[in-house]
């Protein structure tokens, strides 16, 4: 499986404790995204650092629901972290799940523009200078998705990206804040996402036969024919 790794940055996207396999075309990435399920972000990154991870999914801050920006606070990551949810405080998220773009978290906000986008930003650490940066300012906004769905875009049939990341079930997901000061961006990577069938119409999978074989070709022929300068005896 080809995993998005920069000088051992990388993102992934989990679906039931697997990543989905990344296709790479024309100098971008993508996931085919599985309907009506729900996903987590693991970052990775190199052994014997802190490193901070500023994410966003279709647009969007994962730590407080807002537009997303490069300068928003983000995760401190050490090795790695899988991040489930959008966060609603310190205990809590509302997972990640791949839906309609029209059910997603951003067209309920009416910021649909970048939906079907999934993105993280890698930061060092300035060394000895630390200072206080608290990763959940207030949190995700829940609620209010119910109702007329404002700015969906595309659903499925439609065009561009026809997935989106709804504002799923409450899970636990414990974090706390710390100390973070940063230095210097290290690594961007940026992945898109959508249904199978739709990345099959956009030419990114080509979803080809190879061509007609027959497993069983002669069910009658007895024995293995040894093939020529076998060693056996």
């Amino acid at each position: 499986m080809i995993r998005p790794n920069a000088h051992g940055f990388g993102l992934e996207v989990v679906v039931n404790g697997r990543a989905l396999p990344i296709i790479e075309h024309d100098g971008k990435l993508y996931v085919a995204a599985p309907w009506d399920t729900d996903f987590k972000l693991r970052f990775t990154t190199p052994y014997g650092g802190r490193y901070e991870a500023v994410a966003s999914v279709d647009g969007l801050d994962i730590i407080t629901g807002k537009t997303a920006s490069k300068d928003a606070g983000g995760y401190v990551v050490t090795g790695s972290a899988e991040i489930p949810g959008f966060r609603l405080n310190n205990s809590e998220v509302a997972a990640f799940h791949f839906g309609d773009r029209a059910d997603s978290y951003a067209a309920q906000l009416d910021k649909p523009k970048n939906i079907g986008v999934l993105a993280v930003v890698f930061y060092s650490e300035r060394p000895y200078i630390r200072t206080l940066r608290s990763i959940t300012k207030g949190g995700c906004m829940g609620g209010g998705l119910e109702g007329n769905t404002r700015g969906g875009g595309a659903t499925r049939g439609g065009v561009g990206h026809d997935m989106g990341t709804e504002f799923g079930q409450r899970q636990e997901h414990k974090v706390n804040t710390t100390t973070f000061q940063r230095h210097s961006q290290l690594a961007t990577i940026v992945i898109e996402y959508a249904s199978r069938e739709k990345l099959i119409e956009a030419g990114i999978i080509r979803d080809t036969p190879l061509g007609n074989v027959n497993p069983f070709p002669a069910d009658n022929e007895p024995g293995c024919k040894p093939p020529k300068k076998w060693r056996g005896k």
